[in-house]
């Protein structure tokens, strides 16, 4: 049978420049499959192959049986001025084609002629309605793609320390990521998904498990640390300083009697001996707590300046025999600001308020003046310990001195993002600082 139609519009078969296999229909360019297009794979690209776009209905052409023909029962409204394609949707023909792509009740039993009236469709509605071919990214620009998402799930693991936050966000970026992908597909750009799905998520969570393990590590590292600096803090606190006014007392010109010294030996061993029991019970079972002694305990509930004036109030007590020599006690203890302050930076704070004052004692013979600063100037946080006891040149002597307790201080103004200073009290005497801003921390 011969069906004639007109042809309005005569659009010719052009090759593309630079490339003998390439096809185009005026500047309707046929983007040529490539080897490793879209989640192909080192596939065979030899000659003009396109990359179809079928459409998306589930009986997008109308079929005309061999039967119907015959009994005259075609409407020739249906061929005139169309494109026909004649072939056989027999399965004795065994021209079948298995592809998902075409929503088909069958994906396994899409006829070659279906195929074909699809390829046709698309060139026809490409060059006369614009509709998108489908494109593909060179191989470099698919790299950058899976490489920046890979970026962004590594961001996510290194960024986002909760695990359930980490799920959330992981879902988020999936779902964006394939709405992406959808809407790219429309417009006629096939990108890689699964790779990059696959590379996001395991890249957010494998890092996330590592920094976890490494977190956890860390923190293992850090309270075994903390458990030897404890220690030696509270050696340093208690009997290394009950050591150093023996060795002092024992050198200097009236000496100690054998009772005295035994007396203070006595002293040093029972510090000696509770030296454990201390950093027992404040690193184990009571971190809350701060241990001045076996029988005095400070609750870190408590406010700041509170748990400050105690140590004041315990030192002053416990050193009696020296203290009450000063005349002059000025003392401040006001609120601070303690936001984002650990329980371990409250207990640093308050070893280095318990140091500065032993310091008096150790080094500053013949004070009568001492004052305690414990408040708030300028909007910073001020704990200050100034006396009277040393002469300018004698402080000359100390002023390369940087034992433990130094280094102390100056490790905990660095953790509270703050400032340590000595320097001498005009006229005479030493003054011993620490400021931080709770802001900062």
């Amino acid at each position: 049978m011969t069906i004639n139609f007109s042809v309005d519009l005569l659009i010719y078969l052009e090759n593309v420049e630079d490339d003998s296999y390439g096809i185009k229909f005026k500047t309707t360019k046929l983007p040529r499959f490539q080897s490793n297009s879209g989640g192909y794979i080192q596939t065979d690209a030899g000659g003009s192959q396109i990359l179809i776009n079928f459409r998306n209905r589930r009986k997008p052409f109308h079929t005309v049986s061999l039967t119907e023909i015959q009994s005259g029962k075609v409407n020739y409204n249906w061929i005139r001025g169309k494109i026909v394609l004649i072939g056989m949707t027999s399965s004795s023909a065994k021209d079948y084609v298995n592809s998902s792509a075409i929503n088909s009740e069958n994906p396994a039993l899409n006829y070659g002629i279906d195929i074909q009236a699809h390829v046709v469709s698309q060139l026809v509605s490409a060059v006369l309605d614009n509709r998108p071919m489908i494109y593909v990214w060179t191989d470099g620009w698919e790299y950058l793609w899976i490489i920046s998402w890979g970026i962004l799930g590594l961001s996510l693991g290194r960024g986002i320390r909760n695990p359930f936050k980490m799920l959330i966000c992981l879902t988020i970026a999936s779902i964006f990521l394939i709405v992406i992908c959808y809407g790219l597909i429309i417009i006629g750009l096939w990108v890689p998904i699964v790779p990059v799905l696959l590379i996001l998520v395991f890249n957010g969570l494998g890092l996330a498990a590592f920094y976890r393990y490494d977190e956890a590590l860390r923190d293992r590292i850090q309270y075994r640390q903390l458990i030897i600096d404890q220690v030696f803090d509270t050696i340093h606190s208690h009997p290394l300083q009950t050591l150093n006014i023996i060795l002092r007392e024992v050198q200097s010109d009236e000496g100690l009697s054998n009772q005295e010294f035994v007396s203070q030996l006595q002293q040093l061993n029972q510090e000696l001996r509770d030296v454990y029991d201390l950093v027992r019970k404040e690193a184990a079972t009571e971190s809350n707590n701060f241990y001045l002694s076996q029988q005095q305990k400070l609750d870190f509930s408590q406010h700041l300046d509170d748990i400050l004036f105690e140590i004041y109030n315990d030192i002053l007590e416990r050193d009696y025999v020296y203290f009450q020599n000063i005349k002059h006690k000025i003392f401040k203890f006001e609120t601070m600001d303690e936001r984002n302050l650990t329980i371990e930076q409250k207990r640093s704070v308050c070893r280095f308020l318990e140091e500065a004052l032993r310091n008096v004692k150790k080094y500053a013979d013949g004070t009568n003046r001492l004052e305690v600063i414990c408040s708030q100037e300028d909007g910073k946080n001020v704990i200050r310990v100034a006396d009277n006891g040393l002469k300018i040149e004698t402080m000359a002597d100390l002023s390369s001195h940087s034992g433990f307790g130094t280094k102390l201080a100056k490790n905990l103004a660095k953790q509270l993002r703050g400032e340590f200073k000595r320097y001498p009290n005009t006229p005479r005497g030493m003054i011993c600082q620490l400021t931080w801003s709770a802001r900062k921390l």
